[in-house]
């Protein structure tokens, strides 16, 4: 990697021309790549929430999902909400949980910054 500049090569051949330091300076890019933190998987020391490994395999859409509405308070218990992915929901669920969002939208629409 360092002789990709040809004035670092001995050789006096590289992949870039003059290139002086070019090496040099992929490797510390490449460096600060591999430091940088993956933003989509949790902060080190930030626990999974219990229900996780429940919904693994699903997408991950439907995971921000359940994690946003039961931080919103809208689902009581995303641990049973996420063991029932993948399966049907009754027609008395959904609208329970409809109503509780129209509540929460209104409480919202009320106090925007909360």
């Amino acid at each position: 990697m360092e002789w990709l500049g040809a004035a670092d090569n001995p050789n006096g051949k590289g992949w870039a021309v003059p290139g002086k330091g070019y090496g040099e300076k992929v490797t510390a890019l490449l460096e600060q790549i591999l430091r940088t933190e993956d933003p989509s998987s949790p902060a080190a020391g930030t626990p999974e929430p219990a229900w996780a490994k429940l919904v693994a395999g699903y997408p991950q859409y439907q995971k921000d999902g359940l994690e946003a509405l039961a931080e919103a308070g809208i689902l009581d218990s995303p641990e049973t909400w996420a063991g029932r992915f993948g399966r049907d929901m009754t027609v008395g669920e959904a609208v329970g949980i409809m109503g509780k969002l129209l509540a929460w939208m209104r409480t919202a629409g009320e106090n925007p910054a909360g």
